[in-house]
């Protein structure tokens, strides 16, 4: 390999170095911004959570499989409270 092929070839290796570190650098303050902004939504997403999980448990009051829930959770709550 001559001089000249070596020096491009160092020159590339180089240039290739560097953009890839400016890439992960890019990236990196991009996750960043992306992260700052998502602050803040957790209370909204609990809450649509919490909302979801009521919606469910109102619509298995008014089936049997609810009455058979609730009477399943009575039962239990009368044991605990008869041993004491």
């Amino acid at each position: 390999m001559n001089n000249t092929m070596l020096k491009a070839s160092v020159n590339t290796q180089i240039r290739v170095t560097d953009w890839s570190q400016t890439a992960v650098r890019k990236l990196h303050k991009r996750m960043d911004l992306k992260n700052r902004a998502d602050k803040g939504q957790g209370a909204v997403e609990y809450l649509g959570v919490i909302a979801v999980a009521v919606i469910i448990i109102l619509a298995l009051m008014k089936t049997q499989v609810g009455a058979t829930i609730r009477t399943g959770i009575m039962d239990q709550v009368k044991k605990i409270t008869e041993k004491k």
